[in-house]
């Protein structure tokens, strides 16, 4: 039977999380795993994710532009919607490119100068790229000895820290939740204060921070496509090759679990405003994404399991019922973060954890 993933894994919608499944992974009257037609439907499905969101980054480009001709609340939640929406995105192909590209860092543990921590970088001081209350002249945009370029962006990111952030989701995601909408009007007119400070137009804090928005989130493309576009100079591949392998699909399964569980632990329970993406209050759905990914690949129809069950039916048994629990637990998660649950949460991943790593162990070096 020819495997028919093409067409069905293109019928994606934007906002529905996961692409449609492929009817057919392997042979209808067996259960044996069948490496080569995974590692297809892998391929493919990491391609689709790809270009998906590459859109949906070209997308927010898009929505931001809007907010910054008319900053108002229509177009700010239109902005927040689309990145919400990119966001997971980019959870969602993240979690292949370690099977493509074998060392490469996750977003929070990576170096300044690496893609994922210029695309991802999380948690954030927010003081190093914009004001506070107590310090109204703090961060980047209101330092009149830095200009608003590319070049100053990318300095200036990790310059000392991991968490001096002035690229990627999460520098946007601060600026359009937890700065008043009044920040980015264009500031057209200088007041006599500032004529006689000898001040420019461009230099006024309004007018900074609206470039700096409109920067980053260029560069935030820019970067996605970087990260996922095969490079020119590489020769194409035919229809059925592909830049997987095995235990790298395997790996990516245990890095998510791993990313799960740190993003878990930073969680505060009932605080949704904490976590990975804690500005839009979404760190919940962050872990339900990577949760829904892993499940795609490793239940229907990426049907990983079914090696797991060759190599070890118990251990197999094991880590697909705690994958069906741990996913219910949080698609009912709420924004109480109960206690108990977490604590629950982090028990199961660290289970399944190490029955991962049990099954990247038993494929040998």
């Amino acid at each position: 039977m020819k495997l028919s993933l093409c067409v069905s894994l293109c019928l994606i919608s934007v906002g529905c999380g996961q692409p449609s499944a492929p009817e057919l992974i392997g042979d209808d009257s067996s259960n044996r795993f069948s490496e080569s037609l995974f590692l297809e439907f892998y391929s493919h499905s990491a391609a689709v994710r790809s270009q998906l969101l590459i859109t949906q980054t070209k997308n927010l480009q898009e929505a931001v532009t809007a907010f910054l001709f008319d900053p108002n609340l229509d177009n700010l939640d239109a902005a927040q919607r689309v990145w919400l929406s990119a966001h997971q995105s980019f959870l969602e192909a993240n979690f292949y490119v370690s099977a493509t590209k074998p060392g490469m860092p996750s977003a929070a543990s990576g170096s300044a100068g690496q893609l994922p921590h210029m695309i991802d970088a999380w948690p954030i001081q927010e003081g190093f790229l914009d004001s506070l209350q107590l310090y109204p002249t703090s961060g980047i945009i209101n330092d009149l000895t830095l200009s608003i370029d590319e070049q100053t962006l990318r300095n200036q990111h990790g310059i000392t820290a991991a968490e001096e952030v002035s690229l990627g989701f999460h520098a946007i995601e601060f600026l359009l939740w937890a700065r008043p909408i009044t920040d980015f009007p264009v500031q057209s007119e200088l007041t006599a204060d500032q004529q006689n400070d000898g001040l420019r137009l461009h230099q006024l804090s309004n007018n900074r921070r609206r470039e700096t928005l409109r920067l980053i989130v260029k560069l935030l493309h820019d970067d996605i496509v970087g990260q996922n576009q095969q490079p020119a100079a590489e020769a194409p591949q035919p229809a059925t090759a592909t830049t997987h392998n095995l235990r790298g699909a395997i790996q990516a399964c245990t890095e998510a679990l791993q990313s799960m569980q740190r993003e878990l632990l930073l969680l505060t329970p009932g605080d949704e405003a904490s976590g990975h993406s804690r500005f839009s209050n979404s760190s919940a759905q962050d872990l339900l994404t990577y949760m829904q990914t892993l499940v795609f690949v490793y239940s229907d129809p990426g049907r990983l399991h079914e090696l797991f069950e060759s190599l070890d039916p118990e251990l197999a048994s094991q880590f697909a019922t705690l994958a069906k629990a741990t996913l219910q637990r949080l698609t009912e998660l709420d924004a109480k973060l109960d206690p108990s649950t977490l604590l629950e949460l982090n028990r199961s991943l660290s289970i399944m954890i190490d029955h991962s790593q049990e099954l990247e162990s038993m494929l040998g070096s």
